[in-house]
């Protein structure tokens, strides 16, 4: 059986073979980035969130909001004929029986279980759709405090031991620690932030994907 994530970590990978130092895009776009939103405004979570990021950032999209074809149909407004999906995943559990359980291990015999599945599917972005509404070409407005209290959020739940010191940036597979500089050697916080995130990326791929040749190319 295919793996469903195998496109998208793929497609992770080559990014991380293709980024430079300092690891950050080096050209403005321009609106201002945005949290990848759902058709009907809610954010995307997850590995959805960045990977729809990702591929925003990647083929130039302002608009943050993304659609599946029915959606985009749904409000009048059909995928360009040619346009080339992005890719999210979906996790769902479904109660066979129709009895909730919260792991199926621990049913017994007769008893309802919980099937858990994951795939993926395609969705489009906003500026994709044909005659799309002018509300979901618009860039939200969002508290620089707000995304800023966020993105430590996610920095400060990431599970990898941290090292401070010395002049180099690096994820240590051996050790399997994140080695950084010092703030003040950076030019300002957010590079110091952004930096680390990317180390972090190394360390993620690691756990996702802990062997075979795709390792040795993120080792290189």
């Amino acid at each position: 059986m295919s793996n469903p994530l195998e496109p998208l970590l793929n497609e992770i990978i080559a990014r991380l073979e293709r980024g430079v130092p300092p690891w950050r895009q080096p050209w403005a776009n321009g609106a201002d980035p945005s949290t990848p939103l759902r058709s009907d405004g809610q954010p995307f979570s997850g590995s959805n969130a960045w990977l729809l990021a990702f591929a925003g950032a990647e083929r130039g999209y302002t608009s943050p909001f993304w659609f599946t074809f029915r959606q985009a149909l749904a409000i009048g407004a059909p995928v360009a004929k040619g346009a080339r999906s992005a890719l999210a995943i979906l996790y769902k559990t479904r109660v066979v029986d129709g009895r909730d359980v919260a792991d199926s291990s621990e049913a017994g015999e007769g008893e309802a279980k919980s099937l858990r599945y994951l795939k993926t599917y395609a969705v489009f972005n906003a500026e994709q759709l044909t005659d799309c509404p002018q509300i979901y070409l618009e860039v939200p407005k969002i508290d620089p405090a707000v995304r800023a209290a966020a993105r430590d959020a996610v920095l400060d739940a990431i599970p990898a031991r941290l090292e401070i010191g010395g002049n180099t940036a690096c994820y240590v597979r051996a050790a399997d620690l994140i080695r950084m500089p010092p703030p003040e050697a950076f030019g300002c916080v957010e590079d110091w932030k952004s930096t680390f995130a990317h180390e972090a990326v190394h360390n993620a791929a690691i756990r996702i994907m802990p062997h075979g040749a795709a390792l040795a190319r993120l080792a290189a």
